[in-house]
């Protein structure tokens, strides 16, 4: 894992499944870990509370993207958020790439995160917190 800069375009992703129970889930998360390990890629895990739950999603730089493509196949993965450089996070489905723009993430304080009634990420690795406003 790498600290990941303020001028990078992210992807974030997870490989949970509703179908799963929490612990299969973070499981298959781990291998899918090893996994971006062993073809090189850096990514930071994030703690997430989401749609389908509490989650944890794998974040790594955009460029990387089309080399875990595969990956999220395999786990029956049809979304991915993506977040550009200026912060703009977009939903892109990856079956029609087509792309919605649901605002900006933005860090904020413990007790924000914790209002936010939809989405909320902690990043596992600076204890940060962000909400998509």
């Amino acid at each position: 894992m790498t600290k990941k800069t303020r001028n990078e375009a992210l992807v974030f992703f997870t490989v949970f499944n509703p179908k799963n129970d929490y612990d299969l889930n973070v499981i298959n998360t781990l291998g899918v870990a090893k996994q971006l390990d062993r073809l090189g890629i850096s990514y930071v895990r994030y703690l997430t509370r989401a749609l389908q739950g509490n989650t944890v999603a794998l974040v790594i730089n955009a460029n990387d993207f089309k080399k875990i493509e595969h990956i999220l196949e395999i786990h029956k993965q049809n979304d991915v958020l993506f977040i550009a450089p200026d912060r703009t996070a977009s939903i892109i489905t990856m079956d029609n790439n087509k792309n919605k723009e649901i605002g900006t993430l933005t860090r904020v304080e413990y007790d924000e995160a914790q209002a936010d009634k939809d989405t909320f990420f902690i990043n596992t690795y600076n204890k940060n917190f962000y909400v998509i406003k």
